[in-house]
C-alpha cells in the first residue's frame, strides 16, 4: 500500500508540475518574439510580445522585452515607460534596471543613470552593458582610470568586442595615454578591418601625435582623399598647427571632384588666423 501511495503521490505531483495550456502558449509567444528580435525583425517581435497580454496582462517579461525592442528602435520614451512598468511590479528586474539606466545615460541624466547601472550590477555582476555605461559616465566625469577599469571588466565578459575596445582606446586618449590608445585602435582595425570608428579614432590619434601622412592614409580607409585631408587638417587647425592645416586644406581642395565649400571655408579661416597672429606679433614688436 505504501508503494502504491507513493506512486499516486508522484503521479499527482507530476501532473501538478505540468504547465497549463495558457502558460505553454505564453512561453511559445515569448520564444517566437525572441527569435524575431534576434533576426532584427522588431515589428514581428512586438506582435508576439503584445499577444502575451491576452493571457497574462501583467507579464513583466513581455513588458521588459517590449521596452528592449523600443530601445533598439530609438523609441526611448516608450522604452522607458515599459521598463518602469516592469520595475513597478518587479523592482529587482536586472534587465529593466540596466535598460532604464542606459536610457538615462543617453538622455544625459548621469546621476540616476549611474544609480540604475550600479543596481543592475548589484543583482548580476555579469552585465557587460552596465560596465560599459559606467565607463562612459566615468570618462564624462574626467575619471579616466576608473573608466578604463569598467571597460576592462566589460571586455572580460565580451573579449574582442570592437565597441568596448574603441571605448577603452578613447578613454586612454582622453587620459593622455596616446601610445596605449593607438595600440588599442590598431587592435580594433586589425580584428575588424571594416570598423569605421576604429579607423577614425586611429586617424585622430596619429594626427594628434603629428603623424600627418599616416593619419591621412588611415582616414582614407573610410573616406575620400579630399575628406581625409580635410579631417586631418581640421585637427591641425584645432591644435594650432596652422602651416600643416593650410597645406592639408589646399590638398583637400585640389583633390575634390567638385567645389568643396567646407575646405575653402577652413582655408580662409586658417589664413585669417595667420594674419591675426602676424598683427599681434607686429604690435608686440612696436611695444
Amino acid at each position: 500500500m505504501l508503494a502504491v501511495g507513493a506512486l499516486l503521490a508522484a503521479a499527482v505531483a507530476g501532473c501538478a508540475s505540468q504547465p497549463s495550456p495558457e502558460a505553454l502558449a505564453v512561453q511559445g509567444l515569448l520564444a517566437a518574439g525572441e527569435n524575431a528580435e534576434s533576426r532584427g525583425d522588431y515589428d514581428a517581435a512586438l506582435v508576439q510580445y503584445v499577444k502575451v497580454f491576452s493571457a497574462e496582462p501583467d507579464n513583466t517579461e513581455a513588458h521588459y522585452r517590449i521596452g528592449r525592442v523600443h530601445a533598439a528602435l530609438g523609441n526611448n520614451v516608450t522604452a522607458s515607460e515599459a521598463y518602469q512598468r516592469v520595475l513597478a511590479k518587479a523592482p529587482a528586474h536586472v534587465g529593466a534596471l540596466e535598460g532604464l539606466g542606459l536610457l538615462y545615460l543617453e538622455g544625459g541624466q548621469r546621476d540616476v543613470a549611474a544609480s540604475m547601472l550600479h543596481k543592475a550590477l548589484g543583482k548580476d555582476a555579469a552585465r557587460w552593458r552596465s560596465y560599459n555605461g559606467l565607463g562612459i559616465l566615468a570618462d564624462l566625469a574626467g575619471r579616466h582610470a576608473l573608466a578604463q577599469a569598467y571597460f576592462g571588466a566589460a571586455l572580460k565578459l565580451r573579449p574582442g568586442d570592437a565597441t568596448l575596445m574603441n571605448n577603452l582606446g578613447y578613454s586612454y586618449y582622453l587620459g593622455g595615454r596616446m601610445g596605449d590608445a593607438q595600440r588599442k585602435f590598431e587592435e580594433v582595425v586589425a580584428g575588424d578591418p571594416g570598423n569605421q570608428k576604429g579607423w577614425s579614432n586611429l586617424g585622430l590619434i596619429l594626427a594628434r601625435q603629428g603623424q600627418y601622412p599616416r593619419a591621412v592614409q588611415t582616414m582614407e580607409r573610410i573616406m575620400s582623399p579630399s575628406e581625409a585631408r580635410y579631417s586631418v587638417g581640421y585637427i591641425c587647425l584645432i591644435d594650432g598647427k596652422l602651416p600643416e592645416a593650410e597645406r592639408l586644406f589646399k590638398e583637400s581642395v585640389r583633390k575634390s571632384t567638385s567645389y568643396n565649400p567646407a575646405a575653402h571655408a577652413a582655408l580662409k579661416r586658417v589664413r585669417e588666423e595667420k594674419a591675426r597672429r602676424a598683427r599681434v606679433g607686429d604690435e608686440e614688436d612696436d611695444e
